[in-house]
C-alpha cells in the first residue's frame, strides 16, 4: 500500500499521513509518502514503491474529479491505465 500527498499547509500533517492513520486494512507494507506535491510526483515516487516490491498490478483510488491527471501522471510515470473512477 502506497499513501502519497503533502501537507498543503505548513505544520500541518500530510495527505499521506492522515490516509494511513485511516486505513484500517491489512497489508504486506504501508509506505507513506509525505514529499510529493503534484499528482506526476505521486506517480513517480509510487512506481519506485511498486518497482521495489515487485507489484505486478497497481490499483490507484482517487476521487472522480482528479482521475483524469492520475491517468494522465499514470502515464507519464510508465504505468499502464486501464482506470475507471466511480463514486463510492
Amino acid at each position: 500500500m502506497v499513501l502519497s500527498g503533502w501537507a498543503r499547509v505548513p505544520g500541518t500533517r500530510s495527505e499521506a499521513e492522515l490516509m494511513a492513520e485511516a486505513w484500517a486494512g491489512t497489508a504486506r507494507e504501508v509506505v507513506v509518502d509525505p514529499v510529493a506535491q503534484t499528482t506526476v510526483g505521486n506517480a513517480a515516487n509510487a512506481l519506485d514503491d511498486v518497482r521495489r516490491v515487485g507489484a505486478r498490478e497497481v490499483v490507484v483510488v482517487t476521487s472522480r474529479w482528479h482521475a483524469g491527471r492520475a491517468r494522465a501522471a499514470a502515464a507519464a510515470a510508465r504505468i499502464s491505465s486501464s482506470a475507471a473512477s466511480r463514486r463510492p
